[in-house]
């Protein structure tokens, strides 16, 4: 294992398959977490949302909230034409830049 500090960011390198299992099994929730920034700070009100909250039980709650009501199978089927409709207007602007 390495640790290399590229940037800002450290990053950890496990180049065995005894050590990548020790990593994300054994310690994956110390990994788990993004690092936190002052930006997503401001914009996502101190990272409450799912994105950026630190791995906890509250990042567990709103990650089970948004797969049972916001992306099941019927909620994800509702969006769909409006997805189509997404699709169809980028194909036509796409075609209308080419005529120009």
């Amino acid at each position: 294992m390495m640790l290399l500090r590229l940037g800002a960011a450290r990053t950890l390198v496990v180049s065995s398959l005894r050590g990548a299992e020790a990593v994300l099994r054994t310690h994956d929730h110390i990994l788990a977490s993004r690092p936190s920034s002052v930006v997503s700070d401001i914009l996502t009100y101190g990272s409450s949302d799912m994105a950026f909250a630190p791995y906890g039980e509250y990042w567990r709650q709103v990650r089970k909230l948004v797969t049972t009501h916001m992306l099941s199978v019927k909620k994800v089927q509702s969006f769909r034409s409006a997805a189509m409709e997404e699709v169809v207007c980028g194909f036509y602007d796409r075609s209308m830049l080419i005529r120009e």
